[in-house]
């Protein structure tokens, strides 16, 4: 299906049909959670949309606005987004998208999802890591580095304790706490969108909250949510008693074990920081690349002030 910028649809938040929308997501060929009506609702309030015929492509557009400009942003715990569908979302489609978000916004930065195809010249490839839970444990530990394997079997995380969690807002506090600095770009209100939206998906049965404790200390927490066979692993922390007890190997390794022989995918989220990026890749898992725009096409000196 040929489709122009001229054919695309530029709608503000309240004329976007919820209904279609998740519809379009829920049968595209990659649905993830970051694109879900409620997911974008509580990270992006303010959020539009690109849509071409009746929700056959629909692209979300999350957008801040500083020195009166409107400006497109990649929004905390958003890994990916771009266009969905449950057809093919080739170099052709994306490109006719992208101009139409060209058309509306001046400068931009945000992300593609990795079943959109990408030939745009500011396209840089991000990575993601997945596993395929839907195999035997002993399958899936097979594929885990040597080094991997020597630490779980090791005395450091011999007496650690696995178990699940409800507290939702004592496990963000403690990961807030031990990530410190690198977590300077995510705001209070980035949390606190985050927490309500985590509570939502607690009552459906979306939230997953899983422990490592030593001494019955929590050192180590992940909070993970659930969508279309999908585990996403949206935010995690460990003590400084933890690292030293690998107690992240110890907890992700319970987790894939407690999933496994289950028709789902445990998606790691990926990282930019190499420490973080060699941790996930010791798992063994597949590497799912997509794609990191930007454009920058504002007056001057705002151009200058963006670079």
């Amino acid at each position: 299906m040929a489709v122009t910028p001229l054919e695309i649809k530029h709608l503000q938040h309240h004329e976007i049909d919820g209904l279609q929308w998740d519809n379009c997501i829920s049968k595209s060929n990659n649905p993830l959670i970051y694109a879900e009506f409620e997911f974008l609702n509580a990270i992006s309030p303010n959020w539009e949309a690109l849509i071409f015929g009746n929700y056959e492509y629909v692209m979300p557009l999350t957008w801040k606005k500083k020195w009166g400009i409107r400006y497109l942003v990649q929004p905390a715990f958003v890994q990916q987004a771009g266009i969905f569908s449950d057809g093919e979302t080739n170099a052709d489609v994306v490109e006719a998208f992208l101009q139409k978000a060209k058309s509306i916004f001046s400068f931009a930065e945000f992300t593609l999802q990795s079943k959109n195809i990408c030939a745009h010249a500011s396209a840089n490839k991000r990575m993601n890591y997945i596993i395929d839970l839907n195999q035997s444990y002993e399958t899936i530990q097979k594929q885990y580095s040597p080094s991997l394997q020597q630490i779980l079997l090791s005395p450091f995380v011999k007496n650690l304790l696995y178990r699940s969690s409800a507290q939702l807002e004592e496990s963000i506090n403690l990961i807030r706490k031990v990530n410190g600095s690198k977590l300077n770009e995510t705001t209070a209100i980035d949390f606190l969108r985050f927490t309500q939206l985590c509570k939502s998906y607690q009552q459906q049965g979306r939230l997953i909250i899983r422990e490592a404790l030593a001494d019955n200390e929590i050192i180590a927490v992940a909070v993970l949510l659930k969508s279309n066979n999908r585990l996403y692993n949206l935010l995690s922390g460990v003590t400084a008693a933890g690292r030293k007890n690998k107690a992240n190997h110890f907890l992700y390794n319970n987790i894939i074990n407690e999933f496994s022989n289950k028709p789902m995918i445990f998606d790691f989220e990926g990282s930019d920081l190499p420490g973080v990026a060699f941790f996930y890749r010791s798992f063994g898992p597949k590497e799912e690349p997509y794609d990191f725009i930007r454009w920058n096409n504002l007056p001057w000196p705002l151009k200058w002030l963006k670079k």
